[in-house]
Order: C-alpha cells, then structure tokens, then sequence
C-alpha cells in the first residue's frame, strides 16, 4: 500500500512517498505530467529522501557551482530558472547529497529542466540537442559511477 502525503496547501497534487512507486510505474513524461515543474520535481525527489535544502546548497559546491539556499529555493519554488550549465552540476549535488533518483526521474528531471529553461523571459539560450544528450549520458554516467561506489564495501 502506497503512503500519500501532501507537502503543501499550494496547487501540488498528492504524490507517492514510496520510491519504486513513482519511477517504475510511470514513464518521464508521465512523471514530467504529473509534477508539472522542474521546480516540483526536485522538491518532491529532496522531500522524499528526507534530504535538507542546504544539504543540496553544500553539496554543490563539491560541483563548482555556487547557489545560496535562497537561490536554490527559488529554483524549486518555480521562481529561478538555473542555467543549462548548471544542470549537471545540480543533479549530482542532488544525488551527492543522498537524493534517490531513478532512470526515469532523470529523464523527466531532463524533459523539466528544458522545458522551465525554454520558458526563460530573459537571458534565453539556445541549447542544440547534441548538448541535451550529451548532457542526458553524463547524468545517466554519473549515476552509473554512484551506484559503483556506493558497492564498494
């Protein structure tokens, strides 16, 4: 039996709390449909693994990306859009940081982020496909590396 929570009195739906229940039922665009936002996504994967904002914020130094937990906050709260280049480094800081994410998580994280960075009123880039998929295979490498370390006894 699946828990529900509801983490707010904001537009959000009731979501799973389990972790296989979300990626292994649903494609990415149906979990992409379902959250609607980049920004609801995160919150929902960071929540889930009972992970803190500013873990997330200390972990992305480790990546070379500075973000104070009121950016961050931002970000996942719909109001900041981060930049293409910025997306890997958050990921990992997310996954670093003890957030659990899988296959098709990632992908919807994917579908999200180019969806809320195509969205941009200002400061638009143009990000070809080659850069999406090259940035699809070093999140899905990365993942593959965590997985490795984290068998090592």
């Amino acid at each position: 039996m699946l828990n529900y929570t509801h983490t707010s009195t904001r537009t959000r739906p009731l979501l799973p709390v389990s972790a296989s229940a979300l990626a292994e039922t649903l494609t990415p665009h149906a979990i992409a449909a379902l959250m609607h936002t980049f920004g609801t996504l995160i919150s929902f994967l960071r929540q889930r693994s009972h992970v803190l904002q500013y873990e997330v914020v200390a972990a992305l130094a480790l990546f070379h990306c500075q973000f104070d937990r009121c950016t961050y906050a931002r970000i996942e709260r719909g109001r900041r859009a981060p930049r293409f280049d910025q997306l890997a480094a958050l990921y990992k800081a997310l996954v670093r940081s003890g957030v659990e994410i899988r296959s098709a998580e990632r992908a919807a994280y994917l579908v999200l982020a180019r969806k809320k960075i195509a969205s941009k009123g200002s400061h638009r880039e143009r990000i070809q496909a080659a850069e999406w998929e090259a940035l699809a295979a070093d999140l899905a490498a990365f993942d593959a590396s965590e997985e490795v370390v984290e068998q090592v006894p």
